[in-house]
């Protein structure tokens, strides 16, 4: 199990649906910062590519130096 903290960069990776007022899913595997829990707790509100979005747990995965590139 995965344990993050507000603020921690992450890896989402393509093909994700990030849900909000305009909900989307990503293009490629892309970088994240993670805001806060969602209220459910069933998954995190993100700032991706400019916008607070929300994504679900599963999701997640932590920063590795394989992800950056």
């Amino acid at each position: 199990m995965n344990f993050f903290n507000p603020g921690d960069l992450v890896h989402i990776p393509q093909d994700v649906w990030l849900h909000s007022d305009h909900p989307a899913t990503t293009q490629k595997p892309t970088i994240a910062i993670l805001l806060e829990k969602s209220e459910n707790d069933d998954g995190w509100y993100i700032f991706i590519e400019g916008q607070k979005r929300k994504v679900a747990k599963k999701h997640i995965y932590p920063m590795r130096e394989a992800h950056v590139s």
